[in-house]
């Protein structure tokens, strides 16, 4: 898991707003884990006797490359607006790249909990919702106001492209539906948003 004084040397030669929205999504990711205790249930999925297999660097998209919440199956999927933020806020958050306090984090941490809502937004419209990706079904269309999280984990194939195991397969889907079926209303209320989390395909 990256630290953040990892996050605070990426962005050293970047501009305000994008050092602003590294930080915060730093921020925002130890958060949520907090809340959610969502790291626990990640250990258990890669502790399992059969675990599902991980996506694979090459076939992630953007959003797990960069993600901070830096689990094996779990990634955020909502931009970062910092762009909504007050001045005071993004002082705040700027703070920590002078003095990497206890009081400065503190006091950025404040920022992430009275914002985090608006700023993980995916539209300012409170009512609505946003297509992330097309779907047949409406898998893909979320609550423009939801906190959206990736469960990815990939089929076993063989070399020539073939499932290796089929009832295999049955079983790691019945778990990544079971688990977001479980987890989506707790979650909603431990962050006091709507919470979705969306599966993967291969």
């Amino acid at each position: 898991m990256k630290t953040l004084g990892e996050v605070l040397e990426i962005t050293e030669k970047t501009d305000r707003e994008d050092k602003c929205r590294k930080i915060y999504r730093y921020l925002v990711s130890r958060f949520i884990e907090e809340k959610t205790g969502l790291r626990k249930i990640d250990e258990k999925l890669k502790n399992q006797e059969k675990p599902p297999l991980p996506v694979p660097w090459e076939e992630m998209e953007e959003f797990q490359r960069q993600d901070y919440l830096d689990m094996e199956y779990f990634y955020l999927r909502n931009p970062v607006h910092t762009e909504s933020l007050d001045e005071e806020a993004m002082e705040a958050l700027e703070e920590l790249l002078e003095n990497n306090s206890g009081e400065a984090a503190a006091r950025a941490g404040r920022v992430v909990e009275e914002t985090y809502k608006k700023v993980l937004a995916f539209s300012d419209e409170a009512v609505g919702q946003v297509q992330l990706f097309p779907s047949l079904a409406g898998e893909g269309i979320v609550p423009a106001d939801a906190l959206v999280l990736v469960l990815a984990a990939v089929p076993d194939y063989d070399e020539q492209g073939n499932l290796k195991d089929r009832q295999q397969e049955e079983s790691r889907l019945r778990l990544l539906v079971s688990l977001k079926n479980q987890l989506e209303p707790i979650l909603t209320r431990r962050m006091d948003m709507p919470v979705r989390i969306l599966i993967q395909e291969p």
